[in-house]
């Protein structure tokens, strides 16, 4: 094993990648974002987000076929393009990629593609530019049967309005008994890394018919993701590849081909963002050849609550970090349709889980009646961050509605919260991973819901083929890498340090091992499929072994100890705090001032603490936190109450520490 590790340390070196862990999966989200817009893409994939032109110039039709979904031997990605001439049916025949617009591509140099024959001996000729361009150049090769690259020099040509942006062309006087030949990777070396884009979510391994809608979608939370984790490390680069992201969601909301209302959409292409003809915003999609169609998925066309609440909170966490004031006018827009599109005051109050569906015809979007305790906590930390940065009302009441919620998801009984409510308003008692970590992190209140990564540990904690993490429900099965991530965060929150290393290490070993993986970015699942437990309007909800930038972002996260929902980071270990310095022990607290009153998270010493108790300025005391033999926990949360629970006015107060060998005392600050 130890040589195998040796091997793979040299090799990673020897190829370029990062060989720190965090570093290799910002290598990845940065590979990602770049894919499509270093060069300028023909065709690189079938319905691939970077492609450019269409293959809708047939000359001679009936003597060529054309098969762009071709799965066997490609050059690199999931498919290639095949072409079949019939020298039978007329002396010559060819396809042209062309754009009725035209694009300026000004400043491209070479046009370059991958090509090989059937049999190797084949004779073509490729072509840029036609009669409606200003430019025409070509070359004629004899093809091998292997792949090779092919350049059509450019330099010195007039790009700026090219409609015909690759052709090909096969005669019967070279090839009297037709060719059959392959394309792949077409490009112009242009590259566009300022360019407003989405990062594709998941890469698909292989095209897959039944799997069309995973070949250019970009979906909305899992971008967010990545702009904060770009902006967790705040380089200028970083920084500047989160204003990529968030632009172009920005773009998206007043650009949508349809709506004007401040709401965005689930998902959106990857590659270009803006539609070449309409100068909309590009949803994701796929062309059907039975139908002749191209077709959408009602879900990645629709808007949840809970993706348009992360959205909120990234554009204001960057308003935050850079006191631009950027973004703040576009996340109050969306604020307002959340408030008025999607509360619903009946049964439980709370917001919706938002609309599913075509925006036309009418009768085709659903508004969704069920409600989300996972989207109720989103909206909290997006409320409750327009409440910071405005200091208007409104987003503390909004916000206060939210939270009130997932109050009443929470089961005290059994120590956990529950997934919501249906769409006929009765409870969905199915605990979901993610609302138990969340309901930690975002309300940042471990005294009331600690247990609830208890009841996650017993119900989604899984061991597979070597592998330990958590699946998404107790229904579930397989290991949920992006909610191992979030597990971590949550035992960081809480200061369980050993479990911490634990999981952390399994992610560890999984981004370098995994047999799906690059050995940088993260893969969504383990093993092979991943059934969440979830049925929706598709049948069974799965997460399939596809490299994830959701689940790379929350590894960073995990890596890095950062809460995303508070742009915080959770403290170090006692034992790392103390290392850093000789000094004589103090108590470290974190003050969370929100508009629901201060929260406290106080890093206890590493002694056995008998007493925690809070006095007044007068020297009253007001609230006792611990009163016993010995400490379970490195942290203690509170929420600025008094013994009877009740919020104390706000002022100055003091908190004693007290054991057999030690007495501490800290003066705080409350703002209730």
């Amino acid at each position: 094993m130890k040589l195998f590790l040796i091997i793979l340390f040299f090799s990673l070196v020897i190829k370029g990648y990062p060989i720190f862990n965090t570093d290799s999966a910002y290598f990845h989200l940065k590979e990602e974002m770049d894919k499509y817009h270093k060069t300028f893409d023909v065709y690189t994939d079938m319905d691939a987000g970077g492609n450019h032109y269409l293959p809708t110039e047939i000359m001679n039709s009936e003597a060529i076929s054309l098969t762009q979904t071709c799965t066997l031997g490609m050059y690199s990605g999931i498919t290639c393009i095949k072409a079949i001439y019939f020298a039978q049916q007329a002396e010559w025949a060819g396809v042209g990629w062309y754009d009725s617009l035209g694009y300026d591509l000004t400043g491209a140099e070479t046009c370059s593609f991958w090509a090989k024959g059937e049999n190797g001996g084949e004779v073509i000729r490729f072509e840029v530019g036609g009669p409606y361009d200003s430019i025409y150049r070509s070359i004629t090769v004899i093809l091998s049967d292997t792949w090779q690259k092919y350049y059509i020099d450019l330099r010195g040509g007039n790009l700026r309005n090219l409609k015909r942006g690759f052709c090909f062309v096969a005669e019967r006087t070279n090839n009297p008994s037709g060719c059959t030949f392959y394309l792949d990777d077409i490009k112009f070396d242009l590259a566009r890394l300022d360019s407003l884009r989405l990062i594709h979510t998941y890469l698909p391994l292989f095209y897959r018919h039944d799997q069309k809608w995973a070949l250019n979608q970009a979906y909305t939370y899992p971008n967010v993701l990545a702009m904060l984790a770009f902006m967790k490390r705040r380089n200028p680069d970083d920084i500047r590849r989160a204003r990529i992201i968030g632009d172009a969601f920005v773009f998206a909301q007043n650009y949508d081909r349809f709506y004007q209302d401040g709401r965005l959409r689930n998902a959106y292409r990857t590659g270009d963002i803006k539609d070449h003809h309409t100068g909309k915003a590009l949803l994701p999609g796929w062309w059907d050849d039975s139908l002749s169609l191209w077709c959408e998925d009602k879900y990645q066309v629709g808007t949840y609550t809970g993706e348009m609440a992360w959205l909120i909170l990234s554009w204001l966490i960057y308003d935050s970090i850079t006191q631009e004031r950027r973004y703040l006018s576009n996340a109050i827009r969306l604020g307002n349709w959340i408030a008025d599109s999607c509360y619903d005051s009946t049964g439980i109050p709370g917001y919706t889980g938002g609309f599913e569906g075509f925006e036309q015809p009418p009768e085709s979007l659903k508004k969704l009646r069920w409600k989300s305790t996972e989207h109720n906590l989103d909206l909290y930390v997006a409320f409750t961050w327009l409440f910071r940065l405005t200091q208007n009302p409104i987003w503390q009441i909004r916000g206060e509605r939210a939270l009130n919620f997932v109050k009443a998801m929470w089961d005290s009984i059994s120590g956990y919260f529950w997934c919501g409510t249906k769409e006929d308003g009765t409870i969905d008692t199915l605990l979901v991973l993610d609302a138990q970590t969340w309901g930690l992190i975002a309300t940042c209140d471990s005294n009331r819901y600690r247990q609830a990564l208890v009841s996650a540990e017993n119900n989604c904690r899984r061991e597979t083929l070597g592998y330990k993490g958590f699946c998404f429900s107790e229904r579930g099965d397989g290991i949920w890498w992006e909610g191992t991530g979030q597990m971590i965060c949550a035992y960081q929150f809480i200061g369980q340090y050993e479990k911490t290393d634990t999981f952390l290490n399994q992610l560890r070993i999984w981004q370098r091992l995994s047999p799906y993986g690059n050995n940088k970015g993260i893969v969504a699942c383990h093993p092979e499929s991943s059934y969440t437990g979830i049925n929706r309007f598709w049948g069974p909800w799965y997460y399939f072994p596809r490299l994830d930038i959701g689940a790379t972002s929350w590894y960073i996260f995990a890596e890095n100890r950062y809460n995303p929902f508070w742009n915080d980071t959770f403290p170090l270990p006692p034992s790392a705090i103390n290392k850093e310095d000789k000094l004589p022990p103090k108590i470290k607290t974190k003050n969370f001032f929100t508009p629901f009153g201060s929260k406290f998270l106080i890093c206890l010493p590493e002694r056995e603490i008998i007493k925690i108790k809070i006095y007044s300025i007068k020297g009253d005391l007001v609230a006792i936190l611990l009163d016993k033999n010995k400490k379970d926990t490195n942290f203690i949360l509170w929420n600025g109450t008094d013994k009877k629970g009740k919020k104390l006015p706000s002022g100055i107060y003091f908190i004693s520490i007290i054991s057999d060998k030690l007495k501490l005392t800290e003066k705080i600050i409350i703002k209730n």
